[in-house]
This record gives structure tokens, C-alpha cells and sequence, in this order.
């Protein structure tokens, strides 16, 4: 199979939420999550071709509504988290960069993808990046948004779910991640860390083993993702409103 040119932008998507169950495929304003995300991920510029890897059929069933078969990847059901779902996919499927976009951002702005993947490029050192938005004042204590804190190079320095008090400056991270192939890799292969399994952030697994993780940082909206029934119906509202940043619905 020949290289994906662009970046290689694979959205895993798992049926058993612990939280939502069943939660990429819920309908919202007439198709399921997992299409907005699908649609809303090819409209990145840096983006050439959007894979979804799953393990489950009912999800590959729907996926194939509208993606060509040779975009839905089955891989095994045994993954800690995403990355190491779309290591399995890179392992068969070559490209220059990959870059794992969250099935559960239906009102992901492709601009935080394309950032994500600019800030990892221009570092050739770096094997790794994601992306930040600035938080409310009424996230910090939210241990469901998660928050990163920058270096002054601006990588992360840490990740969080409960913010600690004696801290003045956060960003609120979104679940977007690029890689160099041989970071990935690298990443399925060490397994997941301590603090990894105990915040239940893949991302830290990174850090502990001294990967670096370059950040981009916008100064936009419509990362929201949904977690919880609530997040689910909000999300439902905004497209009904049609407040939706970034470019058009597909």
C-alpha cells in the first residue's frame, strides 16, 4: 500500500464507553457522532486521508455508511487506549505523520488538527504534539476537562485532572495527537505507565518516559467533547443553533 502523502488522521472508535456506552455511534442532528467527527477531520488541510479503526462490527457497520471500506480498519480488542489502537493501524497502513482525533469532538474545529500537526513539524526533534484552548474559570475544578500546563519552550509539562490549588496558569487540553511513526511505535511498545493507568490519561505514558510533547495553542471553541448524557444533549443544541466554528458541516 502506498504512503499516505499528508498526515494520516485515524479516529478510533470503541462501542463500550464506560461512561456513555454505545456513544459514537448517538445520533446528532440526523447522523452519528462518528460521522461529524469523520466529516469534520477531512476538513483539515493537513489532513490526506481519515481511517477509523475499531474493533467492534456494529461500529465498522455504521463507519461504512460513509466511509469507503478500505477506511475502516478492524484491529484487536485488547488496546489500553487510542494510541495503541492506531499504532496497530501503523503498522499496515504507512504514512508521514499520524494523528489520533477523538471519536466522542463532534464539534472538533479542524483547525486545532492542523496546528496540532504544524507545531509538530516545525520541531524536528520532537516526535509528538497536541493541543490546548484556553479554560473557563468554572473548568479548573472539573476533573472531566483536562488540563495541561506548558513549559517555557512550550511543551507540556504536566497533565491534569484535579488542578492542584498552588497552580495559576492552565490550558485545557484537547484529545488531538500528532506522531512521527517511530514515536508511536514507540509509544504502543513501552505499555502503559503508572501514572497512566491512575489518571487514566494515555498522554502521561509519554511523559514518563520522557517523550516530549509539543503544544499548540489556539484561542478557540468547539472542542467539546461529551463524556455524559449532559455533553451529549448540549452538543445536540449547538448544531441546532449551528454554532459551529471552523468550516461547514460536510
Amino acid at each position: 500500500m502506498p504512503e499516505t502523502a499528508g498526515a494520516l488522521a485515524v479516529i478510533p472508535a470503541r462501542y463500550g464507553s464506560r461512561r456513555l456506552p454505545a456513544k459514537v455511534l448517538a445520533p446528532i442532528a440526523g447522523r452519528s457522532m462518528l460521522e461529524h467527527v469523520w466529516h469534520r477531520t477531512g476538513q483539515a488541510q493537513t489532513v490526506e486521508r481519515v481511517v477509523v479503526a475499531t474493533d467492534d462490527d456494529r461500529v465498522r457497520e455504521a463507519a461504512l455508511v460513509f466511509a469507503a471500506p478500505a477506511d475502516v480498519v478492524m484491529t484487536g480488542p485488547n488496546h489500553a487506549c487510542g494510541t495503541d489502537r492506531i499504532a496497530e493501524v501503523a503498522r499496515t497502513v504507512p504514512a508521514g505523520l499520524y494523528v489520533n482525533v477523538q471519536a466522542d469532538m463532534p464539534l472538533l474545529d479542524p483547525a486545532l488538527i492542523d496546528a496540532t500537526v504544524a507545531a509538530l513539524e516545525a520541531d524536528p526533534e520532537l516526535g509528538m504534539a497536541t493541543a490546548a484552548v484556553p479554560i473557563a474559570d468554572d473548568e479548573l475544578a472539573n476533573p472531566d476537562v483536562v488540563k495541561v500546563t506548558l513549559r517555557a519552550d512550550g511543551h507540556a509539562l504536566g497533565f491534569f485532572r484535579q488542578y492542584p490549588d498552588d497552580q495559576d496558569t492552565a490550558c485545557h487540553h484537547v484529545g488531538i495527537y500528532a506522531f512521527r511513526r517511530q514515536t508511536l511505535l514507540r509509544f504502543a511498545e513501552l505499555g502503559p505507565s503508572p501514572l497512566e493507568h491512575t489518571e487514566g490519561l494515555e498522554q502521561l505514558r509519554a511523559l514518563e518516559n520522557g517523550i516530549a510533547i509539543g503544544v499548540a495553542l489556539l484561542d478557540i471553541s468547539g472542542h467539546l467533547s461529551v463524556d455524559s448524557s449532559k455533553e451529549l444533549e448540549a452538543a445536540r443544541k449547538a448544531f441546532e443553533a449551528g454554532k459551529l466554528s471552523g468550516q461547514a458541516e460536510g
